[in-house]
């Protein structure tokens, strides 16, 4: 579900008339590498080599060319996903409290209320869960495949 949460679909609106190309230039100018370590290092993330690999891969993921797409196609993906119905299929959502939201979560509430068997965890930490969290989410995402 990530940003694309139907209910700030106004939002994405606005911002698309707008012209808004912050993505664009905040990508062109390097600094979301620089948004990226201030979050890492809000959060407690150590700067060891292994995270500036990560760093590096999240910035290049977080601003290619697809995920301006993905932006700059978001309205009418919205529209796509707010016509069908929720999936029933089985699914666990996780969300970081820290960086929570009302709208955020009753969207991921909504998921698991359609679900067949679905779950929905808080986690006390930022955005990035599996930065945080990363045995707990493997050992969650085990025990519920065997559930099913």
């Amino acid at each position: 579900m990530d940003i694309s949460v139907p209910a700030w679909r106004e939002g994405y609106v606005n911002q698309k008339e707008s012209g808004d190309s912050s993505d664009k230039l905040l990508r062109d100018s390097g600094f979301y590498r620089l948004m990226y370590r201030y979050y890492m290092a809000k959060y407690g993330k150590p700067a060891g080599e292994a995270d500036k690999m990560e760093l590096a891969i999240a910035c290049r993921q977080g601003t290619n060319k697809n995920k301006i797409s993905e932006h700059e196609h978001l309205v009418e993906a919205l529209d796509e996903i707010v016509s069908m119905p929720l999936p029933t299929v089985p699914t666990i959502q996780y969300i970081a409290m820290h960086d929570s939201d009302p709208i955020w979560e009753s969207g991921h509430q909504d998921l698991v209320d359609a679900s067949e068997n679905g779950k929905l965890i808080k986690l006390d930490c930022g955005h990035y869960i599996y930065w945080f969290e990363p045995d707990r989410i493997v050992k969650d995402i085990k025990e519920f495949i065997k559930m099913l």
